[in-house]
């Protein structure tokens, strides 16, 4: 059986479409998919609203929506990639609730790793210490992403 879509198996001459006829253009395919995705859109908007599906759920325990992670045992955490989002994700993490720490850095640029640290003791009044800064080389931290460790460790 023959999954391919039906204009690549169509050729000159074929019982399945007469000469007359002929694939749909890339216009008629996008404008009959919008069709049928607003039929989707209208039809799903109508059940919703219309409470269909949602009583279903009126008598489930929802658990509460926390401010905050809830008190526990201390979580340590080290971030790889200390640019904008890396840095943003650290101060976001150190704000969800208490017993939080962000024990390492990582980065293949010294002036992130030093923003960051900066940014880290600025606004969250973390030190990390200049020995769990690892400044790594891209060529190095490109062969690891690829699997290419090497290394006493790594048995190859």
């Amino acid at each position: 059986m023959d999954f391919r879509p039906v204009w690549t198996v169509i050729e000159k001459g074929s019982q399945t479409m007469s000469d007359t006829e002929k694939a749909p253009s890339r216009r008629e395919f996008i404008e009959a998919m919008g069709a049928i995705g607003a039929v989707g859109a209208v039809s799903a908007l109508v059940t919703s609203c219309s409470g269909g599906t949602a009583d279903q759920y009126a008598g489930y325990p929802w658990p509460p929506l926390l401010e905050q992670a809830p008190d526990g045992p201390t979580l340590r955490a080290g971030l790889i990639g200390c640019g904008g989002r890396g840095t943003g994700a650290a101060t976001n993490y150190l704000s969800a609730g208490p017993n939080l720490e962000v024990v390492a850095l990582a980065d293949c640029f010294r002036d992130r790793l030093d923003g960051c640290r900066e940014r880290l003791r600025e606004e969250k009044g973390v030190e990390i210490a200049e020995a769990r800064s690892i400044l790594c080389s891209r060529r190095r931290a490109q062969a690891r992403v690829r699997g290419e460790t090497g290394g006493a460790r790594s048995g190859r």
